[in-house]
């Protein structure tokens, strides 16, 4: 519950602001269906917003290990993290693209054990989320691309990438 107050408290203030002309303004919206960490597979949505050249991002962000019932495996783990990001985006050619963002957010990493004699854990801390991604625009509001993300925290090391798609307004 204290995770969706935080997140209500980030993103209340961005549309209440994004009204106003000198203010934050909608940018885009993007979406990685699949990425692959090493800390398993991971999918991630973003909503950014744009002030003068500054984006800021408010980033979801969760992943699981893969587990088959014929693994030999005695758990499984599985994180979450909710960040605004702050960053940059630098105009390559016409079609190509450069963002980078780097910012906090929450970090949960839980580890669950089949095994119902040892107690699962569960951590959560504060994170150091890092974005970039390598956009192809294939037209005036569409593009395509390769994200890299990481979130350094005293849980566990989150690194991982894979291909993004992005509508911006």
């Amino acid at each position: 519950m204290k995770k969706y107050i935080i997140i209500v408290c980030m993103v209340v203030p961005m549309f209440i602001f994004s009204q106003e002309k000198n203010g934050l303004n909608f940018r885009s919206i993007a979406i990685n269906p699949l990425s692959v960490t090493n800390a398993g597979l991971a999918i991630n949505a973003d909503l950014s917003f744009m002030n003068s050249k500054n984006i800021y991002t408010l980033s979801g962000y969760a992943g699981t290990e893969l587990t088959f019932p014929f693994d030999n495996k005695t758990s499984e783990d599985s994180f979450q993290d909710y960040s605004l990001l702050w960053g940059r985006e630098v105009k390559i050619e016409n079609w190509l693209r450069l963002e980078g963002h780097a910012g906090l957010g929450y970090f949960l990493f839980k580890t669950e054990h089949f095994n119902d004699e040892i107690e699962d854990e569960k951590k959560t801390t504060i994170g150091v989320p890092l974005l970039s991604k390598l956009k192809f625009m294939l037209g005036n509001h569409f593009s395509i691309g390769i994200q890299f993300r990481a979130n350094i925290n005293s849980a566990k090391i989150v690194r991982g990438g894979g291909i993004f798609f992005q509508y911006d307004i």
